[in-house]
């Protein structure tokens, strides 16, 4: 009989400590838009006075968030930074690497943000909603020129991309926006094809198999998926996207997480860890396994980047750019804080 009762009270601490994790989360991500009072967390949240107060006390004590006492009445709520890491990535295969380095990583916690393309997360990255933008090296060349404290201090890889079209007259190319995918486009369709731009790469794929669009450029592991039509693997030579970040925020976390992302990049390069990495791309873009770890042989995971490597993308849209500008944007101060 006495046993009972005290399975009954550790069922009950059990549930109560699912409880106050899963409230610890959701203060972690809303604080992660930015700052708030304390009075509107717990509006948001639903809870008690009293019940926040204790579990923010709890998060303050270990160094996960700070409170600062802004009036009598007023408390400001915000995550201690360097507790955390904020990064942005787009759907694809090509972040092997990020997935790898954030396990890795003990120092402070890696939260990892997919966005459907990469203008709203540069949009983010302005904003300082995320710590690095992991983005196509021709949007944050586009963006260094309207903020040139967005630099890029390494690339994430080459290749990974190609144009895929039906045996038929290409009226339409399905594309994104000031992206890789846009150089591609630029590069296989001439004056007769008119390029569609997409939001998302599921947009894209929607648009071929209706027919609204001929050909479409797309990038893994989409590229892979899809199985009408003919395909045209993109150079290798090319950079695609980049670890972005702005010059003002670069500091420990950002320079140890590059260190990581470097090593964990040589490591697949090399092909160690793509099983891995693989089953972590599939359980997050809900795509299957066997197909993200294909799709891993179409990149080569080059970290490293000089102004020839952009001077290749910029030629393509016929831009023209002093080596100035360039040098800026691939920050070679990138070492150091």
């Amino acid at each position: 009989m006495s046993a009972k009762p005290k399975k009954g009270k550790y069922f009950i601490f059990i549930l109560y400590f699912i409880f106050v994790e899963d409230i610890k989360n959701k203060i972690i991500e809303i604080l992660f838009q930015g700052e708030i009072t304390q009075r509107e967390l717990r509006e948001r949240l639903g809870i008690s006075k009293s019940y926040l107060s204790e579990i923010l006390k709890s998060m303050e004590d270990k160094g996960t968030i700070i409170r600062k006492k802004i009036t009598k009445r007023t408390i400001v709520v915000g995550l201690n930074k360097k507790k955390f890491l904020r990064i942005g990535i787009l759907k694809a295969s090509e972040y092997a690497a990020v997935f790898l380095s954030s396990k890795e990583i003990k120092e402070f916690s890696v939260h990892i943000i997919i966005y459907n393309n990469s203008l709203e997360e540069m949009r983010d990255l302005l904003t300082e909603k995320i710590d690095i933008a992991f983005a196509p090296a021709i949007t944050g060349l586009i963006f260094h020129m309207v903020d040139n404290d967005v630099v890029m201090i390494s690339a994430c890889s080459r290749g990974g991309s190609g144009v895929i079209y039906r045996d038929e007259r290409i009226d339409y190319l399905g594309s994104t926006f000031l992206s890789t995918m846009d150089i591609i486009s630029r590069q296989f369709s001439d004056k007769k094809v008119r390029i569609k731009y997409f939001s998302s790469p599921e947009e894209i794929l929607n648009s071929y198999y209706r027919g609204d669009v001929q050909a479409i450029s797309i990038w893994e592991p989409y590229f892979s998926i899809v199985e009408e039509g003919k395909k045209i693997q993109f150079s290798k030579d090319i950079i695609c996207c980049g670890l972005i970040t702005l010059k003002k925020n670069i500091d420990e976390r950002i320079l140890k997480f590059n260190e990581v992302f470097n090593y964990e990049s040589n490591n697949l390069r090399e092909g160690k860890n793509r099983e891995e990495a693989s089953k972590m791309i599939s359980q997050r873009l809900n795509i299957d396994y066997e197909i993200i770890l294909k799709s891993l042989d179409s990149y080569i995971f080059e970290t490293k980047i000089d102004e020839e490597d952009i001077k290749k993308i910029t030629n393509i849209i016929g831009m023209n750019l002093n080596e100035e500008v360039i040098l800026r944007f691939i920050n070679r101060q990138q070492n150091s804080l």
